[in-house]
């Protein structure tokens, strides 16, 4: 199967496995975290606060949107995905922290 890959420069065609190469890779997770994810949360949040959290992601969406190669392009999607991004990270806090009674975001 043969996968056509557009953009703005040329038309190339990929073979299936070189498209899964480019779109997919292993995930992250360790086999712990596979069948216990909430040790993936709680392992990121013991090294980033929500806060700290947030000013990385605010720095990487800035980046994004200053970088030359985004200069021309649309930034709806790209808002769209940091405040997306944010919120599945209040989400992730609020069950690492659902034992405490610290619940203020």
């Amino acid at each position: 199967m043969e996968i056509i890959l557009c953009t703005s420069e040329k038309i190339e065609v990929m073979n299936w496995k070189e498209s899964n190469e480019l779109n997919y890779r292993t995930s992250r997770l360790s086999e712990n975290n596979i069948t216990n994810p909430h040790e993936a949360i709680d392992l990121f949040f013991s090294n980033f606060s929500l806060s700290d959290c947030r000013q990385h992601l605010w720095e990487l969406y800035r980046g994004w949107v200053m970088s030359e190669r985004s200069k021309n392009g649309d930034h709806a999607d790209l808002l769209f995905f940091y405040m997306q991004i944010e919120m599945l990270a209040e989400a992730a806090w609020l069950i690492h922290n659902k034992n405490k009674n610290d619940y203020k975001i």
